[in-house]
């Protein structure tokens, strides 16, 4: 027996070397079909199939029953000595103890808006454990009864059963049996092999199936447990067993041999590497393996392991070494060094660590606590350990108030329709205050004028109608009548005056802290008790605000160069009176963004651009340098949220009015009406740019043979529907 060295410069070179190790990834091609055929028959015969494959592979003379009864587990229990016994009641303790610190508790959270989401962690209903029973079952696997069963039962599985397969005898191995009755469990099955996987997945006419299944097992086991994953959960796919030393010149050659030999020994498909920086180490580790191996009682299993998959690679140093470790992914990883903890924070995949020199692997296997089912074949790299989560299920809870599903409902139903499941999106809007479509029949109307006789009307203008409350407050509601160019159109925009007033009140909230707003009361359920009889009709539109003294301007700031201005800088190469560089393009970005006030025209009139100074006039300079600054602020402020969500805003207008004497925010913010929005992965400069907002009608109306004097043309119904999806999603992207 020779384990070969193998000499790397660098992690590189690792994948060439290490192409020898392929081989343990492939079992020949008859494996797979010879399992199907065992597990169809199980399907098709149930109990008989399983006796005909137990006779045929275990117990020649094998007859049901096929369940181990209570009586024969409890005397077998009773047959093993005392010091078994004690062994496997330590071993179990340190392994529940380890286990019980993995349980993971339900979580609930609340929030603000009343809905509560949390995750409900549940155990599965059954769990399905397999032992093997070793050489013809007497070197009985009891160590991985352990650790299958008891992460099981601290998961809280109802019913665990054990599969193992029987002796020549038709009996089962009592320490088995003594491990059964010590962790209580009583279902115990004479049945080993693929078969029993299969009798675990689907079922017989005496044996249940279960939802998980758990347990190493040879090829034939690990090739049925993968067919029938996804009717069953399963612990992993597990491959031969392997080790990976990563040893300095501190390490004793003779204890690392003894850790590879632990591996060697078990499966000719082994594998035991050593990586060391040592090539001293080296040599001395290839004669100690040698010399080992000989005086072990499955020396020829071994040293075919270590002769076809194992190696000894010398690295020019420890860093080489963790990085080849890492690409191997070990199911067994040793880090035999001066100082194994400054090493392991570089160790990124191994299926377990065991560190410095007192820590040999079999510590693991049998007696620490952690589990030994462990990945295997490099899966490390995304798998972990058996578990109490490999027997746990994580069910999300989600109790969405009322709140929430007003708020968000636009989103939810714009989402699913981008996805064309229009069943989804009516799913959500049925529930609603606001559907947001004609055709579901919305509790919340399409308003294009309003007539509530409880309050004096004040004013109806392009599309607010304005009521007096009393003296102190008014009651605003933005309907869904549109406005262009100055002219009512004849059709409404449906749901528009929602989406306005929603984005205002968000803008509101947002700038609060920049400037003081006029806002009283958005919830209509908080309204007073004369406006009951027109709740449905003043649902999400309508607002009690505190009475202003507007400014007799408005207050436009222009970040971009369009429209209007676009107009004005090619005629003259200003903009509302600022002299502007040569060569600007349409849709340019202005630097800084400019303060340009209009006055406010009657209905119907156009409203006229004034310089700073007429503003100043009309203000007088301190009002109208506060008034400056405000704007140029929450422009600011609007415009890099906005980015934020992948919109410009090339310009917009604000209106202000004193309240006692203190200047706020009042009328509409940054609005699809008072703004033009631009998606920003669709901004070319040189050219008019596509919009969320009414540009899209301007734009058509432009087209049109009309002089913009009213009466407008009549809308098409394409028109209206593109509008107003226009401004339902500049509504989503920048308020969710």
């Amino acid at each position: 027996m020779t384990c070969r060295i193998l000499t790397l410069q660098h992690e590189q070179e690792w994948p060439a070397l290490a192409q020898w190790l392929q081989g343990r990834r492939n079992p020949g091609n008859g494996v797979e079909s010879a399992v199907n055929d065992i597990i169809s028959a199980v399907r098709q015969k149930g109990d008989d199939a399983l006796v005909e494959y137990t006779r045929n592979f275990d117990c020649p003379d094998f007859a049901p029953p096929l369940r181990v009864s209570e009586q024969e587990i409890a005397k077998a229990a009773a047959s093993v000595t005392i010091e078994s016994r004690e062994v496997i009641g330590e071993a179990a303790a340190n392994i529940r103890s380890f286990h019980e610190a993995q349980v993971e508790k339900s979580w609930f959270l609340t929030r603000p808006d009343g809905s509560i989401l949390g995750q409900q962690v549940t155990s599965v209903d059954a769990g399905g454990l397999y032992v093997p029973g070793g050489q013809g079952g007497n070197t009985p696997l009891v160590s991985s009864l352990l650790m299958s069963a008891i992460p099981a039962q601290v998961a809280g599985v109802p019913r665990l059963a054990v599969f193992t397969p029987p002796r020549k005898d038709g009996t089962v191995n009592p320490h088995i049996l003594a491990a059964a009755h010590l962790l209580d469990i009583d279902e115990v099955y004479r049945v080993g092999g693929a078969w029993s996987i299969a009798a675990m997945a689907y079922g017989t006419q005496t044996i249940h199936p279960v939802d998980v299944i758990a347990g190493p097992g040879n090829i034939f086991v690990t090739t049925a447990k993968r067919l029938v994953q996804g009717t069953v959960g399963i612990d992993m796919i597990a491959g031969p067993s392997e080790v990976l030393v990563l040893a300095d010149s501190s390490a004793n050659p003779v204890w690392l041999a003894a850790d590879m030999l632990s591996q060697a020994e078990h499966d000719a498909l082994a594998s035991a590497i050593c990586i060391t920086d040592d090539a001293r180490l080296a040599d001395a580790l290839q004669q100690e393996l040698k010399k080992q191996c000989a005086a072990l009682p499955r020396a020829t299993t071994a040293a075919r392991a270590l002769e076809d998959w194992s190696a000894i690679v010398v690295t020019p140093n420890i860093s080489i070494a963790v990085a080849v470790a890492n690409m191997v992914a070990p199911e067994h990883l040793e880090l035999c060094t001066r100082d194994p903890w400054a090493v392991l924070p570089f160790i990124r995949h191994a299926g377990a660590v065991f560190m410095g020199q007192h820590s040999p692997e079999p510590v693991g296997d049998y007696f620490a606590g952690p589990n030994h089912v462990l990945p295997t074949l490099g899966t490390a790299r995304f798998s972990s350990a058996l578990s109490v989560q490999t027997f746990c299920k994580k069910t999300s809870i989600v109790a969405a108030s009322s709140t929430f599903l007003q708020q968000n409902m636009q989103s939810i139903a714009a989402l699913a329709r981008l996805e064309g499941l229009e069943a989804h999106a009516r799913s959500v809007e049925a529930r609603g205050k606001n559907k947001g479509l004609e055709e579901s029949g919305a509790i919340m109307k399409v308003v294009v004028k309003t007539e509530i006789s409880a309050y004096p009307l004040l004013s109806r203008g392009k599309v607010r109608d304005i009521y007096d409350v009393d003296e102190k407050n008014l009651l605003i509601v933005t309907t869904d009548r549109m406005s262009a160019f100055d002219v009512i159109m004849n059709e409404p925009i449906p749901y528009k005056g929602v989406i306005l007033n929603q984005i205002t009140l968000f803008w509101m909230e947002k700038f609060k802290d920049i400037i003081p707003n006029h806002l009283v009361e958005s919830d209509v359920n908080r309204f007073p008790a004369a406006l009951a009889p027109w709740k449905d009709e003043l649902e999400g539109r309508a607002v009690i605000v505190r009475k202003a003294k507007p400014l007799p301007i408005e207050c436009i700031v222009r970040g971009y160069i369009t429209g209007s201005g676009w107009k004005d800088y090619k005629a003259t190469g200003t903009l509302c009176g600022y002299k502007l560089p040569a060569n600007l393009r349409e849709s340019d970005k202005l630097e800084p963004a400019l303060f340009t006030p209009s006055t406010k025209a009657e209905l119907g009139k156009h409203d006229e651009n004034i310089s700073v100074a007429q503003a100043a006039e009309l203000l007088g300079a301190e009002t109208a340098a506060q008034v400056e600054r405000t704007t140029l602020a929450i422009y600011e402020a609007g415009r890099a949220h906005a980015a934020s969500r992948g919109i410009i805003v090339a310009d917009t207008k604000f209106e202000f009015g004193f309240i006692d004497g203190k200047l706020h925010l009042i009328d509409e913010v940054l609005t699809p009406d008072s703004s033009r929005f631009w998606p920003a992965d669709q901004y070319q400069p040189g050219q008019g740019q596509p919009s969320f907002d009414k540009q899209y009608l301007r734009d058509w109306l432009e087209k049109q043979p009309w002089n913009k004097q009213p009466p407008p043309p009549a809308l098409p119904e394409e028109i209206i529907k593109a509008t107003a999806n226009r401004y339902q999603e500049a509504y989503n992207i920048l308020t969710k």
